[in-house]
């Protein structure tokens, strides 16, 4: 069979895989911001970088818990 597939098709594909792919990243990480506390009581997560105070917060994240 002979494939009429353009490049242009090839290209949204791929935009589409990696854009799924970021949404799911940030996902994850607003996630694992956001159980910090409920981690720190778990058995083998209290570990975890955001639990042990390693990452910090984008700047927006503490603007928008000041304003509250």
């Amino acid at each position: 069979l002979k494939s009429d597939i353009s490049a242009t098709i090839v290209w949204d594909i791929c935009l589409a895989v990696a854009a799924s792919a970021f949404v799911a990243s940030a996902n994850y990480c607003i996630n694992e911001w956001l159980d910090r506390h409920a981690d720190a009581l778990h058995p083998s997560k209290h570990t975890r970088p955001a639990v042990l105070g390693a990452v910090r917060a984008p700047f927006y994240l503490n603007d928008v818990k000041a304003k509250r």
